[in-house]
């Protein structure tokens, strides 16, 4: 009797456990979501609960059913409004605004629009000239859901093509001569409330920035990503960091070794996350998050969720990798 009782709490503490991380990520960005897409999954409770009922002799197997309860809300509630772009009624909300003034000019790109039966599609194109005296840079990336990418190099400080119907982006700049340093601050440009309705589940989702970067200074880069992709190859710059901080998305982040010291801060929700590191850096991660799958190649754990490669004590150049996650996949490769 007493077994039941307390399996019939884990129950009802996990449910509420649950609905709280899925708030929690709502509140904190990760994902938005249509209530009326998730109730259709309210069977599952049913089936939960009886599962609870059936293993309910045994505390272990009741904490781990309860576990299973309150991570498996979130984890639908994800997939239901992540993963389906396309479904009606998805609320997409852009609320990043930064504070940087632009010293010199707020940076008018070449827009084009198309009609693609689904929205206004607008093209645009940005840059921002490189001056001879900048030798440290920082990037400011903010994007809602798309998709994303860095790719190659310019002799422009900075370069992008975007194509959306989600709305514009917008790219300030502010340099300091004395210290000879540049900030580019690239981000959507859209409404704080884009309410995208699909009648029959068939609009056309379309966000997409390709991004170019000069490889001449020293870059610090943060990244805020809402859903989607994002593909940065930085491999051919001198980065000094990167902040990257993603929602339900997909993201492949390539290093290089032109750097001495490189310091990377991920923070994600439900997302799949790939880094690849040069073999001749020395490499440092470190992992904390419960629920994440990691697969490391070429690490060695020395304890307390901290992996190093076996050159790391001697290399002359480092990586240095700190991952939070939520619901994620994780993996770091050498090549």
């Amino acid at each position: 009797m007493n077994n039941q009782s307390n399996n019939s709490g884990l129950v009802w503490g996990s449910l509420l456990l649950g609905f709280g991380l899925l708030l929690l990520a709502k509140t904190l960005g990760w994902f938005q979501f249509d209530w009326g897409m998730i109730a259709r999954f309210w069977p599952v409770l049913l089936i939960l609960g009886g599962l609870n009922l059936i293993l309910n002799k045994s505390n272990s197997r009741g904490a781990v059913t309860a576990l299973f309860i309150a991570f498996t809300i979130p984890l639908f509630a994800t997939h239901s409004c992540n993963r389906n772009f396309g479904s009606s009624n998805w609320n997409w909300n852009d609320n990043e605004n930064y504070n940087n003034e632009d010293n010199n000019k707020n940076d008018e790109p070449n827009n084009q629009t198309e009609d693609e039966g689904n929205g206004e599609v607008k093209n645009a194109n940005f840059s921002e000239p490189m001056r001879d005296n900048i030798a440290d840079a920082t990037l400011l990336f903010g994007g809602g859901a798309g998709e994303f990418r860095i790719e190659e190099t310019t002799t422009q400080l900075f370069e992008a093509d975007t194509k959306s119907n989600l709305g514009g982006y917008k790219l300030k700049t502010k340099r300091n001569e004395t210290e000879k340093t540049a900030e580019i601050d690239f981000s959507m440009d859209g409404k704080k409330n884009v309410k995208i309705e699909g009648e029959n589940n068939d609009f056309d989702f379309d966000n997409k920035a390709t991004v170019k970067l000069n490889d001449r200074p020293n870059w610090n880069m943060k990244f805020e990503i809402g859903a989607g992709k994002g593909d940065f190859d930085l491999s051919a710059l001198k980065v000094k960091s990167v902040k990257l901080e993603a929602g339900a998305a997909d993201i492949d982040l390539k290093l290089g070794d032109k750097a001495a010291a490189t310091d990377v801060s991920i923070s994600s929700g439900v997302a799949s996350v790939q880094v690849s590191v040069p073999e001749s850096v020395g490499c440092e991660v470190t992992i904390s998050g419960a629920l994440n799958s990691e697969d490391l190649d070429g690490f060695e754990s020395k304890g307390n969720g901290v992996y190093q490669t076996s050159n790391y004590a001697k290399a002359a150049k480092k990586i240095v990798i700190k991952f939070e996650g939520g619901v994620s996949k994780f993996e770091v490769n050498r090549y």
